[in-house]
């Protein structure tokens, strides 16, 4: 630093010299004003799993919390603070990790289109779809699956809304199958989670150089930010396919996050010039829960890190809507929840003379609201009294939330069929219902019973014994009250059809890995039900088998009733399924995403279909059917139909995962 001192004598008359101390005296400050040593200072901003959460709500105490408009005027006030205290030796890059929509009547309504304008309103510069990106097949709110007549619109409307993005939409390992060759360019037959050949192609090794992705998806994007280049990569769950609408991906497939992170990268070292940061915006992530978790962020973290590599700088991870900040063998890996409630951060300081990195500091969940500072944020997040009021200033810029924003969801909300759906009423909950991932909820049951119900109503059909639904599909729980179809819609975003499956037997139903593989589930993922009471004994306490995700390894059934018959179907203590329900022949109701093998339940798939109702939403909100039935009445009661004799506590307490 250059300091210098200048002392004018009252007295000077030369006013050329006044002048040129004058002069000399400004460019020391400026001089001043610059970062010692070439440091440079690198600010990444960080969501995921926003879920189309584009108006603010409130949080428990009441206090407004997130909304596009306030993120976009915090992220407006930190690169205007940053740009003021480093000038040219700042910069701010702002990264979204996946799940952009699914999840509000207003992100819906139109398939993602005013989510992706309103980011681009905060100037987003790059992004992972993540696996509900890929929900959204045809063009058509309520028609999200392609059909056979028309594959090519697949991704119809995710292709359209790459085209109105101003940010760059990442996902190196999103192949498609039909360009997975041999070094001879001979076809190899892969499979959709991995891109692994299939037992007939086993021998061939693919030629990873001819894969191509889809054309609105690119493998990394390099940014520079005050002189400094950064690489940033992005990497979709490889098992996708399993957690989205499968039609529309059947023709893709999703390698290895590894594997796929190393050729990346290596690419990048030989192709491009001068990189020295490297980040990794990943659609898969932790479930930090004592006993059982699933690891897959940090678990790639420690490959990229293992044996001394130093292939990445930072990873901003997603999928599980969890909190966590954690540091794997120096390398930072964050999350931050979900539905912007709050956001990460990563400063990045950068000796360019020294060519190395000085300092990654890395925050995750912190707080977004209207009128207080995350305590985590202390250090750019202030509050200014005015009156009555706190004003929100980041970096020492008083933050403005965007009208832009403001004026384009007033524009949706203006449309008279979306104010019709708005504010229809379907329901009344007695008491609030509050979802679980894994245990009996009201929620759960309220929806599996009112399921079983609408299909059996619809057709007339008796032996339809059964309902079975994803606990993970339940968003949001319901509050005590009226409910409207905007609230509804929160809870089943997903345009899911209400499938009719079978007929089978008490005895083949019980044989597949159906139930047999719900009771292990330790940590999410658990199927509920309608029909039938279910007793077992499944220890998460334990070690669990690691798979993906903790299962219980020595889960088992202890009792089993078909409810409308009062018959024991199963004993343990009497030999297991009972001869005189084995032969009983029923049909059930589930989503069409269950029937089609999702969330890893493949065994549906071997339960014939028998019919197609429609959109599970639509069907129980439909005006007909509330007119003729009346709205929902909920009362928020469970009844013991799910019941884990072995159960301990930290499970997690929702099914929002995925």
């Amino acid at each position: 630093m250059v300091c210098l001192t200048v002392v004018l004598a009252a007295s000077m008359k030369n006013t050329f010299l006044v002048s040129v101390l004058a002069f000399l005296w400004l460019n020391v400050l400026l001089v001043s004003a610059e970062e010692p040593n070439g440091i440079k200072h690198l600010t990444l901003l960080a969501t995921n799993d926003m879920h189309g959460a584009i108006e603010p709500s409130k949080d428990s105490n009441g206090r407004m919390k997130g909304g596009m408009a306030l993120w976009a005027g915090i992220v407006d006030a930190i690169r205007s603070g940053t740009s003021k205290k480093y000038k040219e030796n700042g910069g701010v890059l702002v990264l979204d990790a996946g799940d952009q929509y699914q999840g509000t009547l207003l992100s819906n309504y139109n398939e993602g289109e005013l989510m992706f304008r309103t980011m681009n309103e905060v100037r987003y510069d790059a992004a992972v779809v993540g696996n509900h990106g890929f929900d959204f097949g045809p063009k058509g709110w309520l028609e999200d699956t392609a059909t056979k007549e028309h594959p090519e619109k697949s991704r119809e409307v995710l292709e359209g809304l790459a085209k109105i993005s101003r940010f760059k939409l990442l996902g190196a390992n999103v192949l498609r199958m039909d360009t997975i060759v041999d070094s001879l360019g001979q076809k190899i037959m892969v499979r959709n989670a991995g891109c692994d050949p299939t037992k007939a192609s086993k021998a061939k090794d693919i030629d990873w150089d001819k894969a191509q992705r889809p054309d609105f998806l690119q493998a990394y994007k390099i940014f520079e930010i005050a002189g400094v280049r950064i690489a940033v990569i992005g990497l979709e769950h490889w098992q996708t396919a399993t957690n989205t609408m499968f039609d529309n991906v059947a023709d893709l497939c999703f390698a290895h996050e590894y594997e796929t992170y190393m050729r990346t990268y290596e690419y990048i070292k030989k192709h491009e010039k001068d990189v020295p940061i490297f980040i990794l915006l990943l659609h898969a992530g932790d479930v930090p829960i004592h006993g059982n978790q699933e690891r897959s962020a940090s678990d790639l973290v420690r490959k990229l890190t293992s044996d001394g590599k130093h292939v990445v700088d930072a990873v901003i991870s997603a999928h599980t809507h969890w909190i966590y900040n954690e540091n794997i063998n120096g390398v930072p890996l964050i999350q931050s929840g979900s539905s912007l409630e709050h956001f990460g951060r990563l400063d990045i300081d950068w000796d360019s003379n020294k060519k190395q990195l000085v300092r990654i500091n890395a925050l995750a969940g912190l707080g977004l609201w209207e009128d207080r500072c995350d305590e985590k944020a202390s250090d750019f997040c202030q509050i200014k009294k005015e009156g009555e009021r706190n004003l929100l200033f980041y970096e020492q810029v008083p933050v403005v939330k965007s009208s832009r924003i403001g004026e384009l969801v007033n524009k949706t909300k203006d449309d008279p069929e979306f104010e019709k759906r708005r504010t229809l009423k379907v329901a009344v909950a007695q008491k609030d219902l509050v979802r679980h991932a894994i245990k009996e909820n009201a929620l759960a049951d309220a929806l599996s019973d009112s399921l079983l119900k609408v299909a059996r109503d619809r057709t007339q059909a008796p032996d339809i014994e059964i309902a079975i639904i994803n606990s993970s599909g339940l968003r949001e729980n319901i509050k005590q009250g009226e409910v409207n179809y905007e609230n509804f819609f929160k809870v089943i975003p997903f345009n899911n059809h209400l499938s009719v499956l079978g007929p089978l037997t008490m005895e083949e139903f019980l044989n597949l890995e159906i139930l047999k593989k719900s009771i292990r589930k330790c940590t999410h993922g658990a199927l509920m039900q309608s029909g039938l009471k279910v007793t077992f004994e499944s220890n998460c306490s334990g070690p669990a088998s690691h798979e993906e995700d903790g299962e219980a390894k020595d889960a088992k059934f202890k009792r089993i009733e078909l409810v409308s018959k009062s018959l024991v179907v199963y004993d343990a203590e009497k030999g297991g399924i009972q001869p005189e329900a084995a032969n009983i022949t029923f049909r059930l109701v589930t989503v069409d995403f269950l029937a089609k093998g999702g969330s890893g339940y493949s065994d549906f798939k071997k339960i014939p279909s028998s019919a197609d109702l429609g959109v599970l939403r639509e069907l129980l909100t439909a005006e007909d059917y509330l007119k003729t039935h009346g709205i929902w009445n909920w009362t928020g009661q469970t009844d013991g139909r799910w019941t884990n004799t072995a159960l301990v506590a930290n499970t997690p307490p929702t099914g929002t995962h995925d």
